[in-house]
């Protein structure tokens, strides 16, 4: 599950802040926790619409306000987030 954050602001706030640098981010989330996001990827514009490569679940494209085109390659990190779940699963501690 994704979703896209950006700050509110109205169409005088907007076009106030045209032209500085407002970060956004996209916020992935585990299903094995969904309280915290498991990735939150930066960019530097508002994000209008993202989408996984249906070929490649490790790609993530998405299209920004500015008109840039962003791209994640997520396969280095999901590994090394899998390296971090088992190892946080196998504390020894589970002797009773």
């Amino acid at each position: 599950v994704a979703v896209s954050c950006t700050e509110m602001a109205s169409l005088d706030e907007q076009v106030e802040k045209d032209g500085q640098v407002r970060n956004s981010h996209i916020l992935i989330w585990n299903f094995k926790d969904p309280i915290h996001p498991q990735f939150v990827l930066e960019a530097p514009a508002d994000i209008f619409a993202f989408r996984f490569n249906p070929k490649d679940s490790d790609l993530l494209a998405a299209g920004c306000a500015s008109g840039q085109v962003m791209w994640w390659k997520l396969g280095a990190a999901k590994d090394q987030a899998a390296k971090k779940e088992k190892g946080a699963g196998s504390t020894g501690d589970d002797e009773r």
